[in-house]
């Protein structure tokens, strides 16, 4: 591909190898859509939502004026602060008096506030060597695979049951009680 400045932008091969299908929460909830307007109204049909993003209430109002608060003051020099590499020190140490309390002492350091579950999904990839195979429940969320896909691990196109050859699949069943039979992850990392 080449630019408007006339520099010639490679795309990452690994990239082409994702799904076309579109994005599997968006095809879900595409789906369930199409279910519940599909009697043409004879029938009154509810979906309970079990996935992401499905907040059933508004912020407290409690939350959205502290929110609003904090925001304010970062537009001022004495109320500006920067990122800390763990995030904010005060935002730790309240989730450690609040949810652990006395009951548990969890330190401030040992807390861990992150943009998300998708990229640090994705930022594990970098910790293991690329060689290495990666070994996944199924069903598993769809990130875990995809995330394989994107950092290089995986040299296919997805076959059949929307599989790729280079992943280990766990098949977790009513069978297996759900719980994935670790035993298939033997040779996952290049070791027998």
């Amino acid at each position: 591909m080449v630019s408007d400045t006339g520099l010639k932008i490679t795309r990452r091969a690994s990239t082409a190898r994702m799904p076309s299908g579109g994005y599997l929460f968006a095809v879900v909830k595409d789906k369930v859509q199409e279910y519940i307007t599909s009697d043409n109204g004879r029938y009154s049909r509810r979906i309970i939502s079990l996935g992401k993003g499905d907040t059933p209430l508004p912020l407290p109002p409690v939350l959205a004026d502290s929110m609003a608060e904090f925001s304010r003051n970062m537009q001022t020099p004495a109320g500006f602060v920067g990122y800390d590499s763990q995030y904010e020190p005060i935002l730790r140490q309240l989730i450690s008096d609040k949810y652990y309390g006395s009951r548990c002492r969890v330190g401030v350091h040992e807390i861990f506030c992150n943009d998300g579950s998708k990229p640090d999904i994705g930022r594990l990839q970098l910790l293991f060597d690329p060689s290495m195979r990666v070994a996944v429940q199924d069903p598993a969320y769809p990130v875990y695979a995809d995330s394989a896909v994107l950092s290089g691990r995986v040299s296919g196109e997805m076959e059949s049951q929307g599989h790729y050859k280079d992943i280990v699949y766990m098949p977790c069943t009513v069978e297996n009680d759900f719980f994935p039979d670790l035993t298939l992850t033997l040779g996952a990392d290049g070791h027998a």
